[in-house]
This record gives structure tokens, sequence and C-alpha cells, in this order.
């Protein structure tokens, strides 16, 4: 048995209204010396820059999250969906089509899965440059990959039969790997085509390769080992999909769909057509039962809005006619169908980046209707932790309350749709207030996270950027009009009670004794008397682009090209005392201090981790970089984890595994551990309670920087003395004995 998958500066509209790259390249004829990937929504120049890459990362490990993405591919297996989320295979329980549940999922090396084919509890994953990856789904809830075969050219389609994989290898033509052994594969043929191999399917000894420019080759595979080409039939549209159905071809290309005959190789013949009639829509995917073709209509124009499943009666392939649509929310990129169901994978288009699973009813093919919908895209722009949720703002979808319970398996518990573009939230109490962008302020009710609802709205005169709240008042840095000061005591009746106007772009606010500062991304830092909030007056204004702020004490660190960090002790006369360069120069940013780290999302670079414990010398000591189009525009830590908002990559946290230059001290008892430091001496005796206990001891300096590591082995039960020696200073150390860890700070004196 086995069941097949058909698949073939944003935002920031915030800023200067695109900030990112689009994931979206237009349709185009190239050489093999001039390859793109026009529809498959990324350049072949950079998936091939990063095939086998790891992720960019330094003492930064990811733990878990809520992962989303752009995906081209859907494969239902009893009942089971396999979808592609970004980097991500998910495996939904959709036994209610009313309601498909994430039972399981598994990260893959590439941002986009292109094919999946499901048999004997493998799913064979089209990685794109990462290869084909073999997954064991024998336990959905627990996927894990047994196999990989990484081929010279970029994965795009796979079709299994018997014991081979059948691979479309993008200029490398059709690709044969014998899978006997899944932990091992191994090629044993292959055959050119002309231009961009897309797609397989394979039935008996016959394989039909979809060539995007040269249309279907038909290759015969009677022997694996010397595939040979017997036929071919060429389009003027750009080939995207085939269905074989008997002795027919079902050709879905850039025109409309073409039915061939090809019972004999040798004499392929198209007796039917259906034209779409237009150069900005072409067909995706298809799929064909009894006397009904499903296609999958997509576009290449951002914003798009007739993107659809067409319905075509093809009973007389030379009389084709329509006997039903449905629209998608974006590019239907993959369609499948299965009893009275089709399931569509979409990938939205700008702004929306909508992304996910539609489920329709197709029992009237005439009237088909929408049963559920898993929605996965949009753009991830602002995140709050508390307690065990995460509230994090989407562009489209609202806020989105993600449970963390376990971090490793977060999952979506519930979401309020708000009016406008949610940009940035703030927590207090039960009420989430999140900046809506055009809508102004919206304050959700989350006292029952899965049935969050709003209570209350003030719609700001301009774009509502960022919220700080303290006690009854909201602070709104409002884009084009500065700082907005918002009564909340009653949630139902916000009322603005003051303003201070700034003339360009408000990005974020922050607020500490009575004083607000705003980042704008023009005209620098403005810091804010708000002491009377019916009437702020600005105190001075510290010229600069700054994207996000955040005060702790005497200082304010501010993200811009730069993480500058400012003496504020007189608000008056701020003074910046270092700066450090970051690598994104400019767009929405997060910023968070804890522990003199600064933990910064940086855009296009992502999380950068910088050592502030000398604000006049700030040390990059980590970062976590996905890839230059995932951008990372929030964060927010608690605790040990780093929560960061990946744009259309769904929410990321992350755990710091560096030094810290402020290590905490643990009460500890004088019998188990004890430091001295005297002479440039430092003595430290430990006791090793057990047998066989893993003892590590490191060393960092003032800066948090680990100079040594004097012990790192299992030990027998008993007591240690070691004594270390260096120049005089301040040291801390940080040791583990087995479960337990202790941390102190010691002064070494001459």
């Amino acid at each position: 048995m086995f069941v097949r998958l058909k698949s073939t500066r944003f935002f920031f509209i915030i800023v200067l209204l695109m900030f990112f790259s689009t994931l979206v390249a237009g349709p185009k004829r190239f050489s093999r010396n001039d390859e793109s990937i026009d529809r498959l929504g990324l350049y072949s120049e950079f998936l091939l820059s990063f095939k086998t890459r790891e992720v960019d990362s330094l003492n930064c490990t990811l733990v878990g999250g809520w992962f989303t993405g752009p995906g081209y591919a859907v494969c239902v297996f009893d009942t089971l969906a396999y979808i592609g989320a970004g980097f991500h295979m998910k495996i939904l329980d959709v036994k209610d089509s009313t309601n498909p549940v994430l039972i399981g999922e598994i990260r893959l090396p590439n941002i986009i899965i292109y094919d999946i084919f499901v048999q004997d509890n493998l799913a064979f994953v089209a990685d794109g440059p990462d290869g084909l990856r073999i997954i064991d789904v024998s336990n959905p809830y627990s996927p894990k990959e047994v196999g990989f075969y990484e081929t010279p050219g970029l994965v795009y389609g796979v079709w299994i039969q018997d014991s081979f994989a059948y691979i479309a290898n993008s200029d490398r033509g059709l690709r044969i790997i014998n899978i006997s052994d899944p932990s091992s594969p191994k090629e044993v043929g292959s055959c050119e085509t002309p231009v961009w191999a897309s797609e397989v399917w394979v039935d008996s000894n016959l394989a039909y390769v979809v060539d995007r420019w040269n249309g279907l080759r038909i290759i015969n595979i009677s022997n694996p080992s010397s595939p040979k080409e017997v036929g071919s039939f060429y389009t003027d549209g750009d080939a995207n999909a085939v269905y074989i159905q008997n002795t027919l071809a079902y050709l879905g290309t850039s025109d409309g769909l073409h039915i061939i005959n090809v019972s004999d190789t040798s004499s392929i013949v198209e007796i039917g057509f259906y034209d779409l009639n237009t150069q900005n829509y072409y067909v995706s995917s298809v799929w064909v039962k009894d006397t009904l073709a499903y296609l999958a209509i997509s576009s290449d124009i951002s914003g798009a809005d007739s993107c659809r499943v067409q319905i075509l009666n093809v009973a007389d392939p030379e009389s084709i006619k329509e006997v039903g649509l449905y629209f998608t929310p974006g590019r239907a990129v993959a369609v499948q169908v299965k009893g009275n169901l089709a399931y569509v994978e979409y990938f939205g288009n700008f702004p929306e980046y909508l992304e996910g699973l539609l489920t329709l009813n197709v029992s009237d093919p005439s009237l088909p209707f929408e049963t559920s919908r898993y929605g996965m895209g949009g753009i991830n722009t602002g995140v709050w932790v508390k307690d065990s949720f995460a509230y994090l703002t989407n562009h489209s979808r609202g806020l989105r309350i993600i449970n963390l319970s376990n971090p490793t398996t977060s999952s979506e518990a519930g979401w309020f749709d708000t009016p406008g573009s949610a940009i940035d939230v703030w927590v207090q109490d039960s009420f989430a207030y999140v900046a809506d962008w055009d809508s102004g302020l919206r304050i959700i009710n989350i006292s029952e996270p899965s049935s969050p609802y709003e209570v209350g709205s003030y719609n700001t005169p301009g774009h509502a950027n960022d919220v700080y709240v303290r006690d009854t008042l909201a602070y709104i840095a409002d884009w084009d009009n500065g700082l907005r000061i918002i009564n909340i005591s009653h949630p139902s009746i916000p009322t603005e009670i003051g303003s201070c106007n700034i003339p360009e772009w408000a990005f974020g606010v922050w607020v500490q004794d009575n004083i607000a500062y705003v980042a704008d991304g023009e005209t620098g830092l403005h810091i804010i008397d708000a002491s009377t909030p019916s009437s702020p007056t600005e105190i001075t204004n510290i010229p600069g682009e700054y994207y996000a702020v955040f005060v702790k004490d005497t200082l304010a660190y501010l993200a811009g090209e730069n993480l500058d960090i400012m003496d504020i002790s007189e608000p008056s006369s701020p003074v910046k005392i270092g700066s450090y360069t970051l690598q994104s120069e400019w767009g929405k940013k997060g910023i968070w201090v804890k522990d003199n780290l600064s933990f910064v999302a940086d855009g296009e670079s992502g999380l950068r981790i910088i050592d502030v414990s000398n604000p006049s010398s700030p040390v990059e000591v980590g970062h976590y970089n996905l890839s230059w189009e995932c951008h990372a525009y929030d964060v927010y830590v608690k605790d040990s984890l780093i929560y960061v908002p990946y744009n259309r990559l769904g929410l990321y946290i992350f755990k710091y595994t560096g030094p810290y230059s402020n290590i905490e001290e643990t009460p500890i008892k004088k019998d188990e551990f004890n430091i001295t430091g005297i002479s440039g001496t430092m003595e430290i005796k430990y006791s090793v309670p057990e047998e066989n206990e893993k003892v590590k001891i490191e060393i960092f300096n003032i800066l948090g920087q680990r100079i040594a590591c004097p012990i790192n082995r299992v030990q027998t039960k008993g007591n240690y003395t070691i004594n270390w020696k260096e120049k005089t200073g301040i040291y801390f150390v940080r040791i583990e004995i087995g479960e337990k860890v202790y941390k102190q700070k010691v002064l070494l004196l001459k």
C-alpha cells in the first residue's frame, strides 16, 4: 500500500512597507547555467549554498517550539496526513475532517519540503538540496530519520516502487535509488532530462518525469541500472505536475491541463486540453479520481486572489467541462483526493503569507465546501511569555496562544483574530494588550487561553507598532504619531489621556520611573517625561535610527544598525557609553536584557546574544541564525529560556549554553563545596557523595568567558581538593556534581 503526494523587508509594511525579501520569484526560462526555481519559492543559488549547511549557531541550543512555515507537500494515508511546514514534516490525525490534530513532527535540514511518499511505515521526503530523507513513521507521535541520500542535484519529486526510489532531481534528471536497506540507500541508475526534472510518477516499467521547460519525459525503468528515455511530449507552457490513470497522462502546465494518450510511447498524442486563459496562473498539482480532475491553481503575483482548486469533468477529453471550484487562502500548491475529501496544501502570498492544510468536502463537485483549515502561516512578529503560555502576535491571524507546558512539543491552545495586523503584545493579569497596526490597541481577555475574546479597543490616530503596559496605563509607539498614553483602568472603555508627537517612525517604547523612552527608526531615541500622563513632554532627543529599546536601571539598550548602550542616569543628558555592530542594518527588531546579557532579535541575522557586563565594551557570546530569509522579529527571556518568533517559521525556544558574566551564587553547605582564594591561588574543595559521579568544574572571568575547566570526568565517592593559580581579579566558579550545580564568586588577591 502507498499513498502518493502531489507537490510540485514583509511585512513590516510597518517599515518602508517591505522590509524583508519575499520568497517568490517570477516565472522564466533558464539554461542549465542559469537555473532558478521560479515557482518553488526559493532561488537555486541559495538552496545550493544551503545544502547540508548546519544552522549557524554559537552557545545557543534549540530546545523546541511551535513551528510553522511554507510547504508544497500533502500525503494522506489511512487517517493521517503528512504535510510540509517549513523545516518540519508534520503528521496530522485527520480522522475527524472538521478538526485536524497535530500528533507528531520532525525537523529536516531544508526550509521547504517538496514531496512526500508514504509506504510501509516509511515516509520518503524530497528535501530539495538536502536530498532524499527517509523517516520511520511507525510511531507517528515520534517520527525518526533512519536514512538519507544526498543526490548531486536538488530533490523535488519522489516515487517508491518495490525496493526503489525514483527521484526527480532538478538538472540531474531521474535518479534511481535502491532503498532495500533504508539506512543505507544507494544509487543504481540515472537518466538525464533536458533541463529541470521537478516531478515523477511511476507505473509498472515506466517513469513519467515532468521536465519544467520540456514537458513530459517517459523513461523505461525495467532495468533500473540502465534507464532509457522512450518517449516525450513537449508543451509551450512550463510543465509542473502529472497524474497517470490507465493509458492517460494528465499534465498540468502554465497553460492549463493537457490530457495525453501514452499507450504507445513511440507515438504520444494529445487528446484533450483545458486552457486556463491567463498568463498569471498555472496548474501546480493534479489529482484524478474517476472522471474528475482536481487542479491546484497557483499564481506568481503577490496578493493574487484567484488561486483555487478547480474541478473538471474529463470523461470526454475532447470536451472538458468545469464543474466546480473553490478559492483558496493562498497559492494552491498540492492536492490529493481521498473519498469525498480533497486535501489541499496552500502557500500564502504577500502580505498575508498564510499557509496550511485545507480540507474540502467534494461529495458534490459542483459545490465544494471547506470542512477545516489547519493554518500555519502568517508573519509572527511579537511575543510575551506568562506562566506556561506564549502570546504570539501574527500579522494575519492576530493573537496566537501557545501552550509551553512542554517546550519540546508546544501546541496552539487558542487564538483571536484581531481586525488589523497584530504587531506586538504585552500581557498583564488576565489581559493581552495588542498593538494592532491600523486598528490601534486591542484588549483581549485571556483568562481562558482556549477561548480568548476582545473586551475593548482604542484606535490610535496612526499605526500602533509597540505597546508597554504599567498599572492602568498603556503606552503605544504609534508609528507616525509618536507616543500615545491610554487609560486602561476600565478595559472595556480604554481612553487616550495624553500624547507626545514624534515626526517619523515610532517603533518601540519602554517606560521606567515615569520616563518613556521611544525608539524611532528615523529620528533616534526620544526621552519623554510622562509623570503627568495627560501632558507628556519631550526632555531630549538623541539622533539615530532605532527599532527597539529596553531600559534596565540606569542604562538604555537600543537596537538599530548597532546595539547602542546609553547611560540615562540623567535623562536630560544621556551619554552613549558602548556600542556593538549588529548584522542586520534595519527593520523590526526586539531586545531583552537579563543577567548582563543582551538578547537581540536582529532581523535576517537571527538571534544575537551580547555580553554587556562591561557596557563600554560589549562582546557577542552567542547567536542562532537559521538562514537569510528567516527573520527574528522579537525576543522574550524567561528563566533560562529564550523565546524568538521567526517571521513565517513560528516560535523558536532556545537555551543559552555559553558563559555568564554574572553567575549567581548558589547557597551551599560548606561540607559539599568550599572555595577560598588567597595569594593568587584558588583552593576548591568538594565532596562526591556517590560512586562514579560526573564532576565538571569551570572557571569564568569577569566578562563571563570560560578560561579554565580543571575537572571534567567521572570520579569515585570521596572528598577532593584542587588548586588553581591565576592573577589577581574576580572569578566565577561553576561546579556540577551529578545532578547538583553550584556557583560561587571568588576574589583572588596578591
